[in-house]
């Protein structure tokens, strides 16, 4: 299932300051998954998904992303931002690199314990890929 996600991620265009089409996505996966969602007029969206049974009356988890990305070419490729889909693999390695540290930390928040959060970040880009 998150490789379909991610998938289908890859093919919508979002260069900086453009990301009205990965918002719209956003908005429609939270629809379809009965989440309630709002978006501002820069395309910032917030999806809201209720607490586990049992832990409502605990502190929410925020998780923060960038929506957009920000695309370079290789050397001799010609690449449009506003139109061309992203390359699966390449992608890949670009979201691990710009984002495990960041990821890293936002999980380590959650479980304290160096170990475990080098676990679940293995595993997160594992399901992922």
């Amino acid at each position: 299932m998150y490789y379909k996600i991610f998938s289908e991620i890859n093919n919508i265009p979002r260069p900086s300051h453009h990301e009205e089409r990965i918002a719209d996505y956003l908005c429609h996966f939270a629809e379809s998954h009965g989440l309630t969602w709002r978006r501002d007029g820069e395309n910032c969206t917030v999806i809201e998904k209720p607490a586990t049974p049992g832990y409502e009356d605990h502190e929410p988890v925020v998780i923060l992303n960038h929506c957009d990305m920000v695309c370079v070419a290789e050397q001799g490729r010609r690449f449009n931002a506003l139109t061309d889909p992203i390359k699966q693999r390449a992608a890949f390695s670009k979201v691990i690199t710009l984002y495990q540290e960041q990821l890293y930390w936002q999980i380590r928040k959650l479980l304290i314990n160096h170990d475990d959060t080098a676990d679940v970040l293995q595993n997160t880009f594992l399901k992922a890929w």
